[in-house]
């Protein structure tokens, strides 16, 4: 891979990661991953269009709105690196809702850009937090409520633009929402499997310490019931131990050595005891 293909690269996952504070919970970051790809994936469907408009028309409106819905999409990526992350899920949404009508008033039921709102749909569930699922079943609704209406009054959606064969409207725009699901669909279940590996380890983090204080009969039960019972031993060996000196040795030595020294010593008391 060329240097060049390399910085273009870290640039894109820059980008990606814009917003993104690894502090908090990682659903929460992968969230914002998939809204910040979405908004990119938006700028890219409105700069194709813009490309086929340019060799195919000399409308200006049709070249403005292009450039408009393009930019919501970038204000989408900018309020996620001003931290705003509610604002940036619904100014998204909003942006992807935009793109659709105004495509349908413009080229009309029969460029197939009706498909999008698939896409409208399903996006409020991918890219909103949590905390605001209630606007997400909203926007989902909406955009949902509208693809019925479209489909019921297509009839009279017409293209006021006649300038575009409806074919080859219908080839872009169906084989963008296509692509779009595609990368979105991946790009998610990538960042779900992150999270699995990441909740592994923590999840092996915790097992190793529970094991390092509790035995692993008691741990089996815990996990499994919530509770152990205590259990009666006709035979036990209790090692009592005092350290002599004790005092002076800890106000000589630094922490970290003293805790490293007590881990060595109580490991050696394990080996004696098994």
């Amino acid at each position: 891979m060329s240097i060049y293909d390399k910085n273009k690269l870290k640039f894109l996952q820059r980008i990606v990661i814009t917003g993104i504070n690894f502090n908090t919970f990682t659903t929460e970051i992968r969230y914002l991953r998939v809204t910040n790809i979405a908004s990119i994936l938006g700028i890219i469907y409105n700069a194709i269009w813009m490309l086929i408009t340019i060799r195919l028309t000399d409308v200006q409106v049709i070249y403005g709105s292009n450039t408009l819905l393009g930019l919501m999409f970038v204000m989408a990526l900018i309020f996620n690196k001003k931290k705003w992350r509610v604002l940036a899920s619904i100014w998204l949404s909003l942006a992807s809702y935009m793109s659709v009508l105004l495509f349908l008033y413009l080229l009309g039921y029969s460029s197939g850009v009706a498909f999008v709102y698939f896409l409208v749909i399903i996006l409020p569930y991918i890219t909103f937090p949590r905390k605001v699922r209630k606007i997400a079943h909203g926007f989902s609704i909406l955009a949902c409520l509208t693809l019925i209406a479209t489909v019921i009054f297509q009839s009279k959606i017409t293209a006021r633009f006649s300038i575009i064969d409806p074919y080859i409207s219908q080839i872009v725009n169906i084989s963008i929402t296509g692509l779009i699901s595609l990368i979105l669909i991946w790009s998610l279940s990538v960042l779900i499997d992150k999270s699995e590996d990441s909740l592994i380890i923590e999840q092996k983090k915790s097992e190793d310490l529970l094991h390092n204080i509790l035995p692993s009969n008691i741990i089996k039960d815990l996990k499994e019931s919530g509770k152990t019972v205590p259990k009666k031993h006709n035979n036990i060996t209790i090692l009592f131990t005092d350290f002599v000196g004790f005092t002076e040795i800890v106000s000589s030595i630094s922490a970290i050595t003293l805790v490293n020294e007590l881990n060595d010593i109580f490991g050696r008391f394990d080996e004696i005891m098994e």
